[in-house]
C-alpha cells in the first residue's frame, strides 16, 4: 500500500494573490458613482492609503503594517487609542495562540495598542526597526489623519 507524500507548503507571490482577489475582495469599497470615475477604495486594516490597488493591499504582502484609531474606555471626556497591526506568517493551533494572554497574537497579524497619545504613537512608529523610511512616512501621515479625524471639538474651531 502506497503512502501519500507529505504535504508541502508553497509560497505564493503577492502578485498572484492580487490577481486572484482584485475583482472580488471583501475589503473592496465602491461608493455610488465611483465606478464611472474608475475609483475603488479599500477598508483593509493593513492598508495605509485607502486605495484598492496591488501596492497598497496589506493582506497580500508580507511585512505590511496598518494603523487604526479607536475610542478608549476612560473616565475622561475623550481618550483615543491607536492600534498598530503588523502582518506576519500565519500560524494556527500552536502554543503561541493558545498561550496568548495579552491578546496580541492573532492568526495573520499581531496587534499593539498605543494608549499614551499621538506623540507616543509617533515615537513608536519612528522606532520600528523592520519598516523602511517610506513606510514610516506613510504611517506618520496616516497617524496625522487619524488624529485629526478623532479630534474633539475645540473652542474656536468653528464646529458646533
Amino acid at each position: 500500500m502506497a503512502s501519500n507524500p507529505p504535504a508541502v507548503s508553497m509560497k505564493v507571490p503577492s502578485c498572484v494573490l492580487w490577481s486572484l482577489t482584485k475583482k472580488n475582495s471583501a475589503f473592496k469599497v465602491q461608493p455610488k458613482g465611483s465606478k464611472s470615475r474608475l475609483q475603488c477604495f479599500s477598508n483593509d486594516p493593513l492598508n495605509l492609503t485607502g486605495f484598492h490597488n496591488a501596492s497598497s493591499q496589506g493582506y497580500t504582502q508580507v511585512g505590511s503594517v496598518g494603523l487604526t484609531a479607536q475610542k478608549a474606555d476612560a473616565k475622561k471626556k475623550f481618550n483615543r487609542e491607536f492600534v498598530l497591526k503588523v502582518h506576519h506568517k500565519s500560524y494556527h493551533k500552536t502554543s503561541r495562540v493558545s498561550k496568548n494572554t495579552h491578546g496580541a497574537a492573532h492568526l495573520v497579524a499581531s496587534t499593539q495598542t498605543i494608549k499614551k497619545g499621538t506623540a507616543h504613537a509617533a515615537k513608536t512608529i519612528q522606532g520600528l526597526t523592520f519598516a523602511n523610511d517610506k513606510k514610516k512616512a506613510l504611517l506618520l501621515k496616516r497617524l496625522g489623519k487619524l488624529h485629526a479625524a478623532t479630534r474633539v471639538n475645540v473652542k474656536g474651531d468653528g464646529k458646533k
